[in-house]
């Protein structure tokens, strides 16, 4: 037998010791039930298994060392257990393993840096453990990687340069780690990468400017939730694959360049909670894809900006605590018409009238939540209840 699956069923119980006997054995499928106990060390003895599939289960204790005696192995799943200790070194043992998934268990530890002798790796999954430590810099050696999973561990230290060498790479999540330092300028060597989450860390200093504008195929970019500072550089305009960029929380300032109006594939912009200044730039009404902007907590100047009517796709708007530098009327006669949620409270500078229109906009929709400042006046000389259309208008 080459092949035994009996996956996605209700068996229980310990893994029988004598699986070790099946030395003709290419594959194990027994994800999605609810086996219990460690995995048996006897599996070392299936020299001719290439595929182990135990994810999905409630298997406890360690990754027994046997397991790098599998020089054949391409593929060990294992994630979604219960699963501690460390992540043991023999791992780089298994030369030909294409994907490694382990996330979604309690292992605690460093990496090793063994694993960067896996250089057929394709998916490296570690996400969702306890891991701590830095990330050794010879994960830079694996050229052939393409998605590395490492969010919600403890990581620490500065992220290595090496990664900057993963030519193949095309997803980087590294999100909710205690990862400290800049962002290296080598990720802009990361020709390949759509997405790159490197959100919820302590990372520091400048984004790098020219670096920055060469991850041309980049989709999604996730940083908020640092402590980065300076200006967001133009070169953040050459992105024009983006769809989702996130930058809130951070410590960002300087002006908006007008270059963001380039990104017309764009649907989620979140600049929130930090103190850029200056004009809200008009070319924003050139995203034609946005449909989440969130400008709230910041510390624009000027008016807002009749060209946000432009955006007809916008489904979510968010204004709220500007200070009062950012003035003027309210364009609610521009505004499109399949906005779901508006928010402009806590935003003394702006002035003007809630018509009542704003509850009856074009095509039926409705505007389900709506928050304005205090010193707006509701012109609405009728009953605008959730009952009537979902809005929270004040009248």
């Amino acid at each position: 037998m080459t092949y035994f699956g009996c996956y996605r069923n209700a068996f229980n119980g310990s893994l029988p010791l004598e699986l070790g006997m099946l030395t003709d054995w290419g594959e194990m499928f027994f994800y999605g039930n609810a086996f219990t106990g460690s995995i048996p060390t006897e599996l070392g003895m299936l020299t001719s298994m290439k595929g182990i599939y135990l994810f999905q289960n409630a298997l406890t204790g360690t990754l027994p060392s046997e397991l790098g005696l599998l020089s054949n192995m391409t593929d060990l799943q294992v994630s979604g257990n219960s699963l501690s200790g460390s992540v043991s070194t023999v791992l780089g043992l298994l030369t030909h393993v294409k994907k490694l998934y382990l996330f979604d268990n309690a292992f605690t530890g460093s990496l090793p840096s063994e694993l960067g002798l896996v250089t057929s790796l394709s998916r490296l999954e570690l996400d969702a453990n306890s891991l701590s430590g830095p990330i050794p810099y010879q994960l830079g050696m694996l050229t052939s990687l393409a998605s590395l999973y490492l969010s919600e561990n403890s990581f620490t230290g500065s992220l290595p340069s090496t990664l900057g060498n993963l030519i193949s790479m095309e997803r980087m999540y590294m999100a909710g780690n205690a990862f400290t330092g800049s962002l290296p300028s080598e990720f802009g060597l990361l020709a390949n990468i759509k997405i790159l989450d490197l959100s919820e860390n302590s990372l520091h200093g400048s984004l790098p400017s020219t670096e920055l504008g060469r991850l041309v195929n980049i989709t999604s970019l996730n940083l908020w939730g640092n402590s980065l500072s300076g200006s967001l550089p133009t070169e953040a305009g050459l992105l024009t694959q983006l769809t989702v960029l996130s930058l809130r929380s951070n410590s960002l300032d300087g002006r908006l360049p007008s270059e963001v109006g380039l990104l017309t594939q764009l649907s989620g912009l979140w600049l929130n909670d930090c103190p850029f200044s200056g004009a809200i730039p008009s070319e924003l009404g050139l995203m034609e894809s946005l449909e989440i902007l969130n400008l709230s907590n910041n510390s624009f100047a000027g008016l807002v900006i009749s060209e946000l009517g432009q955006l007809a796709n916008l489904r979510q708007l968010d204004l709220s605590s500007s200070p009062p530098s950012l003035r003027g009327p309210v364009p609610f006669d521009c505004l499109p018409s399949g906005l779901g949620s508006l928010d402009i409270s806590g935003s003394p500078g702006l002035v003007g009238s809630i018509p009542e229109e704003l509850c009856f906009l074009q095509n039926s929709s409705c505007l389900h939540d709506v928050f304005y400042a205090s010193a707006l006046p509701c012109s609405l000389d009728f009953d605008c209840s959730n009952l009537l259309c979902g809005c929270l208008c004040a009248c």
